[in-house]
């Protein structure tokens, strides 16, 4: 009691007064500033412990000390040898006192590798407290950012990437990563990579932040985990988070989750189950690979690709329905539109003007206007499939069962069907439009008639009324 008693009279003299009280204690005893002193409870405290533990402290019973301390704090460390004595930093980050934290590590150098008596890194005590302008402070001193800290008695050691995952702390995910974490190395008695953590624990916004900010063939998309029971087969990321949303299929997160993976290139499950229970929710996953690959058009062209494969699992997620349902659209002629929504993919990423760029979109924005004819093959269907869903809608009287409509929604075209169907069905809106995009037909009419049976798919089952294209 004898040290803080003569502390707070010191404090007391204000700045000036500090000053010349401690200058005349090293005259006395040079390593006065390394000395801890006992104090209640049987914790031991420096000076400068002492000073940051009472800067800002609201239940001071003595209200002659000065609150901000940051100037006595500047002018102990000032003196003081060992600046890293009593571990400032972890002192301050654990009593939330984030603004002296940034300003120690501003105006001095400190050790920000060293430990506290439980082994705990900075990094670990600063992640927890989600405060992104102190990790990147501490960042720029380049500390270990894969040092491990057993964070409770018992657990496995977590590297920081693996903590930020575990507390869905976007800004450290990020952070770290451009800080060269190890994106890879796997953690734990189930061995399970950052990717896979973030997705067994259904941390979907440190999903998110991996996916985006490390290279993907780092991340190891289909590493698999260590199974806890033998003769079981391990998961890899995109089954992990299939197994959660299975548990809890009203997540929407998680089948964002789910829809990120694909997007990046993850193959489906390898279980049926789990591949049939993200084809039951086919229109909610379309929404959330939608919504997530408009934002990032250097994805569209290779998932689109992987879509198309025919009997792959993707294609049987995304095209084929033997529920139901499938069974009634058929009977009222609206079918699915689920291909439709993965060529929008294409047309909406092509017929974007480049950031930037002066040039005109790759595809063109109006169906009148023409297309080169070099360009791929995929993107030639998908703009096809514009154009048909427009002049399909367009009519006053459509054809639910038109033949190329269906094949479209089933999964069974592509660009080159387009172009045999259009040369082995003269006069059908499918070859009308083939040629309308390439403007080899004059302005004219095509008038087809209306199935007199409606229950059946023919090659002539394609028109209704007056369509009008322009040459």
């Amino acid at each position: 009691m004898e040290f803080i008693i003569e502390i707070n009279a010191a404090l007391k003299l204000g700045l000036e007064g500090f000053k010349e009280f401690i200058e005349k204690k090293l005259l006395i005893d040079k390593i006065y500033l390394e000395h801890p002193f006992w104090m209640e409870g049987g914790v031991q405290m420096t000076v400068l412990n002492y000073l940051i533990q009472q800067h800002l402290n609201e239940d001071s019973f003595d209200k002659e000390i000065p609150s901000d301390l940051t100037q006595f704090i500047d002018f102990i460390l000032s003196k003081v040898r060992d600046k890293n004595i009593g571990l400032p930093l972890h002192q301050t980050i654990v009593a939330d006192k984030v603004q002296l934290a940034l300003h120690l590590l501003a105006t001095h150098i400190l050790d920000v590798n060293k430990r506290d008596d439980e082994g705990r890194t900075l990094l670990s005590l600063v992640l927890p407290t989600q405060n992104r302008e102190l990790l990147i402070k501490i960042l720029t001193c380049n500390p270990e950012v894969n040092a491990a800290t057993r964070l409770k008695k018992g657990r496995v050691p977590l590297q920081p990437l693996h903590q930020a995952i575990e507390l869905d702390f976007t800004s450290g995910v990020v952070n770290l990563i451009r800080a060269e974490a190890d994106v890879a190395n796997p953690v734990g008695v189930m061995k399970d990579t950052p990717l896979l953590l973030a997705a067994r624990k259904g941390k979907i916004k440190a999903l998110e932040a991996l996916l985006d900010e490390a290279p993907v063939e780092k991340l190891k998309l289909e590493a698999e985990n260590r199974p806890l029971e033998d003769g079981v087969t391990g998961d890899n990321a995109i089954e992990a988070l299939c197994k959660r949303l299975d548990s809890d299929r009203d997540n929407k997160e998680l089948l964002r989750g789910v829809a990120m993976l694909l997007c990046r290139g993850a193959e489906p499950p390898r279980s049926e189950e789990l591949c049939q229970l993200l084809a039951n929710k086919r229109r909610d996953l379309l929404k959330e690979i939608d919504q997530y690959i408009d934002t990032r058009p250097e994805l569209v062209d290779p998932f689109v690709n992987r879509c198309h494969v025919t009997d792959s699992a993707l294609y049987k997620i995304i095209y084929v329905d033997h529920s139901w349902g499938s069974t009634l659209r058929q009977l009222f002629g609206r079918p699915s539109d689920a291909a439709f929504v993965i060529e929008k993919l294409v047309t909406r990423k092509y017929s974007r003007r480049q950031e930037g760029s002066m040039d005109s979109p790759v595809l063109p924005t109006a169906a009148a206007v023409p297309l080169k004819g070099d360009e791929p093959p995929f993107k030639l269907y998908a703009e096809f499939v514009r154009r048909y869903s427009e002049a399909y809608e367009n009519q006053r009287i459509t054809n639910p069962w038109s033949t190329m409509r269906w094949m479209i929604a089933e999964g069974k075209c592509n660009w080159e069907t387009v172009k045999q169907y259009a040369r082995n069905h003269p006069g059908t809106r499918t070859q009308i439009i083939y040629d309308d995009m390439f403007k080899t037909l004059p302005k004219m009419e095509m008038h087809e008639s209306i199935e007199s049976s409606m229950g059946g798919l023919h090659p002539s089952s394609e028109g209704s009324t007056v369509m009008e294209l322009n040459s």
